[in-house]
């Protein structure tokens, strides 16, 4: 009984609640909760295995690693990675069976990418660099089944069952991280570490996706223009992808492993920080799919001026503790505080990414083209030009720049979209 007058306050002070934040407040409770759990395990995950790499592996190991995962990254564009959106999208109307569609042509995608890294396998190969050349053949086998049934994840966050894909994507990280582990402190083998890292998520994703297919896809209908829209999705968002790795490719091109290693310490923690607006994105699209735009409109820049101000609080207060965390944390990189820093004040502009939800949500092409070419092309061409003279420096300058034009053209966009 009291337990049941607790559950029927707390509903009544988050409908109230209503009036100021504008907001399905019961809804961001109830589901925002659950990513909100997820995610905090995400970070401590992705903390304890970062510890772990900072402390057990060489530098010169950690940066080979990172450059694997950047070059892979870059050739997974080409994968139909626009797939994900579409489906959480379609799920969200109803159009469950556009999963299985869906698997069976990124699986396609990917088998295609799989022969070129093939190729990069043979180059290293050709060049005695074993490691790499390893690496890369480990990667052609498993990264096409792995992205394919990853596709489990939206179809969860479209189906609105936030709880399952906590779950899911929680044992994703916990069991990585355990084996990540427990691989580099038997071994400094870069491949070794390659291949625990992806049979690990290929056997969970593939597990995920049949019980998710099994479980949870009641209808066999299908959205075929959402088909067509992932293939637009997927090649809009490759210039952005190619800008998301870029960085990492060049420094390690230009100065080696181990100052990528330093770079790659500098950004990790402040790219953790930021994922957690993925919370807000993840349940914003299914509301912004059947939501009218105009309403959208309404409400959605009270919701960024609050999250703007939890993100100034957080931006600060990282930047006077990141002294302290890398002290205890990441002892041997303690040359990476300064340029994380001034890397976090890119948090600022965290909030303005959930408008871009708007756009792909109502397909808006126009606006999706101008925020997914124009920015990364400008964030490509700036870290080609600042990192090969400037290093880590540059590299930093030039995707804090890429944020705040990021923002800035976001917002204007929307102000603009009818």
């Amino acid at each position: 009984m009291f337990l049941n007058k607790a559950k029927y306050k707390i509903y009544r002070l988050l409908r109230l609640s209503e009036k100021f934040t504008k907001t399905d407040m019961v809804y961001l409770a109830k589901g925002g909760t659950l990513i909100l759990l997820g995610q905090i395990i995400s970070v401590l995950m992705g903390l304890t295995v970062s510890t772990g790499f900072a402390n057990l592996i060489p530098k010169n190991v950690f940066g080979n690693y990172c450059f694997i995962i950047s070059l892979a990254g870059i050739i997974g564009t080409f994968t139909l990675t626009g797939m994900r959106t579409a489906i959480a999208q379609s799920v969200s109307r109803g159009y469950e069976g556009t999963l299985k569609v869906g698997f069976r042509i990124r699986l396609k995608w990917n088998l295609f990418a799989s022969l070129f890294t093939f190729g990069i396998s043979a180059y290293y190969a050709v060049n005695n660099n074993m490691a790499l050349s390893t690496s890369f053949l480990i990667i052609a086998f498993f990264m096409p089944f792995r992205d394919s049934a990853a596709l489990y994840s939206p179809f969860l966050a479209g189906k609105r069952l936030f709880g399952i894909r906590m779950l899911f994507n929680s044992l994703w990280n916990i069991i990585t991280a355990i084996v990540l582990l427990t691989t580099i402190s038997v071994t400094h083998n870069v491949a070794m570490i390659i291949l625990s890292s992806f049979v690990t998520g290929t056997v969970l994703a593939s597990l995920f996706y049949i019980i998710t297919l099994k479980r949870y896809v009641t209808k066999e209908s299908i959205d075929y223009s959402s088909i067509s829209y992932a293939k637009y999705l997927s090649i809009i968002n490759i210039v952005g992808s190619l800008s998301s790795y870029i960085d990492k490719v060049l420094i390690f091109k230009f100065f080696g492993a181990t100052e990528l290693a330093v770079y790659s310490f500098s950004t990790s923690p402040v790219t953790h920080l930021r994922g957690g607006g993925k919370l807000l994105r993840t349940l914003s699209m299914p509301k912004f799919s059947v939501m009218e735009l105009t309403n959208i409109k309404k409400t959605l820049f009270l919701k960024i001026f609050y999250l703007f101000i939890f993100y100034t609080f957080i931006t600060f207060l990282y930047i006077l503790s990141a002294p302290y965390i890398y002290n205890s944390f990441f002892p041997e990189y303690i040359e990476s505080v300064r340029f994380s820093q001034i890397y976090a004040l890119g948090l600022l502009t965290a909030p303005i990414s959930i408008l871009s939800n708007a756009f792909v949500a109502h397909k808006k092409t126009r606006e999706i083209y101008y925020i997914n070419i124009i920015i990364p092309l400008m964030r490509i061409i700036l870290l080609i030009v600042l990192a090969p003279i400037y290093g880590i420096w540059g590299a930093v300058i030039a995707l804090l720049v890429s944020h705040i034009f990021n923002a800035g053209l976001t917002i204007f966009l929307f102000k603009r979209m009818q």
